[in-house]
């Protein structure tokens, strides 16, 4: 305020005659008017800032094994809106970019810290995942505590011992079941090519073992978990 009131007591040298309002004297002509509201736009100009800071942490895990996933990728994405137009139209576009890369912790934590993003409308912040194909949307200006749902697949080898071909007649079928549906369903015909399995739905597995051999009929039953991120076995003797 002092520094206003020194500019405008130079003007007032300069312009002549002026007008009292609120202790400040302002021109009534000559060119100390326009200088006034050169100095005031000129000051306005950097007094409104266009960023703000906004904080950033996420955690990721999966509900099913409760477990929270270390090493797991992320990304910070600042998406521009842009109007253009070209030959069939008008309308806005999307320019995305990552500004900032981060993994979790072995406590399943991304800590991104503080971040500048700009106030504009035009700016939209996210949290990207699976090589882009799960967004979490920032708000601008506060601290943001983001939860990601997510899971790494299980493979699960399963070995009929011997591997077939069995006699005619015989069978073996093996049913895996999760949240009370089929999930895979591997037998001597079908073997080699479904032996490997990657459970992206992990957890309890109910497993069903149909074997008819030389004209007699065993079931039996079986349950296994299965966690994020493992590699199993499960083998199955004729």
């Amino acid at each position: 305020m002092i520094l206003m009131k020194r500019v405008f007591c130079f003007i007032n040298k300069k312009a002549g005659r002026f007008v009292k309002s609120n202790d400040i004297d302002l021109p009534q002509r000559g060119n100390g008017g326009k200088i006034v509201l050169a100095v005031l736009l000129f000051a306005g100009m950097f007094s409104c800032k266009k960023t703000e800071i906004t904080s950033l942490k996420v955690v990721v895990y999966n509900p099913a094994t409760n477990v929270r996933l270390a090493n797991f990728h992320l990304s910070l994405t600042e998406t521009v809106k842009k109007f253009s137009f070209n030959i069939g139209g008008s309308g806005y576009s999307y320019f995305p970019s990552v500004i900032k890369e981060g993994y979790t912790d072995a406590n399943g934590e991304c800590d991104f810290g503080e971040i500048e993003t700009r106030k504009s409308d035009k700016y939209d912040y996210t949290v990207t995942y699976h090589s882009g194909s799960g967004v979490k949307k920032l708000e601008k200006g506060v601290q943001n505590n983001i939860s990601i749902i997510a899971a790494y697949p299980a493979t699960v080898y399963v070995n009929f011992l011997p591997p077939p071909p069995y006699n005619i007649g015989d069978s073996l079928v093996v049913n895996f079941v999760h949240d009370y549906y089929i999930k895979y369903k591997i037998t001597n015909i079908n073997y080699f090519s479904f032996h490997q399995l990657r459970l992206n739905n992990l957890g309890t597995y109910f497993i069903n073992i149909d074997k008819y051999k030389s004209g007699i009929y065993t079931n039996s039953k079986d349950t296994v978990v299965y966690l994020d991120g493992t590699t199993n076995n499960y083998d199955i003797n004729w």
